[in-house]
């Protein structure tokens, strides 16, 4: 009787586990000044940090729409993802904290609707975190799909190409380059990298119309400033 229940009690404890290891982490503890200065300028007023009662909140939820709420969730994740690139980190310390944020990331990607604004970023920042975890393929996965949702969305073509770039895929990043310069043809940072690969200009394909960008008040993109 005892072996059934311990059995049972096993059984448990791994669909728990499982359960846990699936969802958002928890409130990181002890946020100080200095992490909160790198924050997108919306975080302060999101669920759990200090000023999500204040007025302003309403011009963060008019430019975002409901979704606004799950966004402590990025926030969180940004947290973490900071935290993990200290240099006095032990490796397993660095990889947890990657964790967090990957989980907190994928947890805005499967609660907003399809269509909320700073879904594409999200998708872009998961895609990065990946591959500081060494999980390129699903690193790939979250860029394209950052791309389709927002063909002039360079930031997901940019931290391809690099990543393709840094395992001496230069063909590669130059077909994922040029396919961002013909969505996005003023992305600086793709023009200077397309620039460095010694790709000419004559080998990208004509612009196709631009999608309407998302206004300023959806907080700081990665166009080079604001951002990590």
């Amino acid at each position: 009787m005892m072996t059934k229940t311990y059995g049972y009690f096993v059984e448990l404890l791994g669909v728990v586990l499982i359960a846990t290891s699936s969802s958002a982490s928890a409130n990181p503890e002890n946020i100080t000044d200095a992490e909160m200065a790198l924050l997108p300028r919306y975080c302060p007023y999101t669920q759990s940090f200090s000023k999500h009662g204040a007025p302003e909140v309403s011009r963060w939820v008019n430019a975002m729409g409901k979704d606004f709420t799950h966004m402590h969730h990025y926030c969180w994740g940004l947290i973490h993802l900071g935290r993990s690139e200290r240099a006095t980190l032990s490796s397993a310390k660095r990889r947890s904290d990657r964790e967090e944020a990957i989980l907190n990331f994928r947890y805005v990607i499967k609660t907003v609707s399809a269509d909320f604004i700073l879904l594409p970023e999200v998708l872009t920042r998961l895609g990065r975190t990946y591959l500081l975890n060494h999980e390129p393929t699903k690193g790939e996965q979250s860029f394209a799909k950052a791309r389709a949702l927002k063909l002039d969305y360079w930031p997901a073509y940019f931290h391809w190409a690099e990543y393709l770039l840094s395992v001496g895929q230069k063909s590669e990043a130059l077909e994922i380059i040029k396919s961002g310069l013909q969505h996005s043809p003023d992305a600086k940072p793709l023009n200077a990298l397309f620039s460095k690969l010694g790709g000419k200009p004559s080998d990208i394909p004509p612009p196709l119309k631009k999608e309407a960008l998302a206004p300023d008040e959806s907080g700081p993109q990665e166009n080079g400033s604001g951002t990590r």
